[in-house]
């Protein structure tokens, strides 16, 4: 992927980022972590044959989250698709713990349920001339090279060892004792 692409997609992604973290609530969490990927290898395909376009691995026991986020998807998602695909991980950041007695199939669903009826209160409270929270998810953003901690807890990520840009959003307040 070239430069001015990579940048273009990877911009998209924050965007929705911004739009959509502080009304969700995802300021009190200590740290979400975004790693853009080039997606050129058949790492982020599935048996089936679908590409995958963004996983998320939380630790909800210490509010921290990694999303790998795969640029060549996302350069193929139009602007609404790619909407619901954000909205869809940070669900999965919201629901985290839910997994362990729900299990992945029903929370994949919910997390889908639930990104579908945030963007329909938002465009409904448009049409009603109220607006949801806007802005960013707090903290400061640092870029570079993502070199992802085994948040997962299996020591692998569908990303593996691939060069990757991150954000970081850190909560000043968790981090200073408060929140």
């Amino acid at each position: 992927m070239k430069k001015k692409n990579r940048e273009a997609q990877i911009q998209r992604v924050r965007n929705l980022i911004e739009r959509w973290g502080a009304p969700l609530g995802l300021r009190w969490w200590s740290e979400i972590t975004w790693c853009y990927h080039d997606g050129d290898d058949s790492s982020w395909q599935r048996d089936n044959g679908q590409v995958v376009v963004m996983i998320t691995n939380a630790r909800w026991e210490y509010l921290w989250a990694v999303v790998d986020v795969n640029l060549a998807a996302v350069a193929e998602r139009t602007d609404d698709q790619l909407e619901q695909d954000v909205l869809h991980e940070l669900m999965h950041i919201l629901l985290a713990e839910y997994k362990e007695c729900h299990g992945l199939h029903h929370l994949e669903r919910t997390c889908t349920r639930l990104a579908q009826a945030f963007r329909w209160v938002r465009e409904a409270g448009g049409r009603d001339g109220v607006v949801l929270g806007a802005g960013g998810a707090g903290g400061s953003v640092v870029l570079g090279d993502c070199e992802r901690g085994d948040l997962a807890g299996d020591g692998a990520g569908a990303a593996g060892k691939r060069k990757r840009t991150r954000d970081s959003k850190k909560n000043p307040e968790f981090e200073e004792g408060g929140g």
